[in-house]
């Protein structure tokens, strides 16, 4: 948690690989239940998920999309030098 003034924010940091693995998608369940954990003790929580995401970023997308979050960039906005997207 970062304190801004007198807010909170909540930071999760992810790697998820980019071979869509049964443990990848396990990691990816795990990261909603964290959010879900933080919004049940504070639902006014600022929460910040970000990081290296890879093939999972669409379908972690759909599921904070339902929980208020927002995508800092348009989908597709190239973020790296080669043209891809960084999370």
């Amino acid at each position: 948690m970062i304190p801004l003034g007198y807010e909170k924010v909540h930071c999760i940091n992810v790697y998820l690989e980019p071979k869509p693995t049964e443990s990848v998608i396990k990691r990816r369940q795990r990261i909603v239940q964290i959010v879900d954990d933080i919004l049940s003790q504070h639902k006014d929580a600022r929460i910040v998920v970000g990081g290296d995401i890879n093939r999972e970023m669409d379908t972690l997308n759909k599921e904070l999309l339902v929980r208020g979050f927002t995508q800092a960039l348009e989908p597709g906005t190239p973020t790296h030098k080669l043209g891809n997207h960084l999370d």
